[in-house]
């Protein structure tokens, strides 16, 4: 007879197979080393099991959605800081972008404006031009 599966072995120590089922496996028992080795590691566990569950332990949760009002409380704030800081370098971005096309602007109406002038004053020395 071939090894049965592992489910198979499983269900044998559970007692959840049928009395011709469980005929053969112990016949497969009695000849095959493998087999009882498996059998006898599963009922050590289910003994594990069976001294845990009346020690009344409680199970820990891993996984715990819940989160307290302090953290919430925290989780909220620096959701809010970040979009504060977030939206300030968004607009301060292009609140220099626009300000520099601005600028480059008023420069070129100057100089298309003034470029006699600017290019007469390029070969004086420096001085302090009053605009006024």
């Amino acid at each position: 007879m071939r090894c049965p599966s592992h489910e198979n072995l499983s269900a044998y120590v559970d007692r959840e197979l049928t009395l011709s089922e469980m005929q053969k496996i112990e016949t497969h028992l009695q000849d095959c080393l493998t087999c009882r080795i498996e059998v006898a590691r599963l009922e050590k566990l289910i003994r594990k099991f069976n001294v845990l569950a009346e020690t009344d332990l409680p199970i820990p949760n891993m996984y715990n959605p819940t989160i307290s009002r302090k953290n919430y409380r925290w989780a909220a704030a620096a959701v809010v800081v970040l979009l504060v800081a977030g939206s300030a370098v968004f607009f301060g971005l292009r609140y220099n972008q626009s300000s520099v096309a601005e600028m480059e602007e008023e420069l070129q109406y100057f100089y298309n404006n003034h470029k006699d002038y600017v290019r007469s004053q390029s070969t004086a020395p420096i001085t302090l031009v009053s605009w006024e």
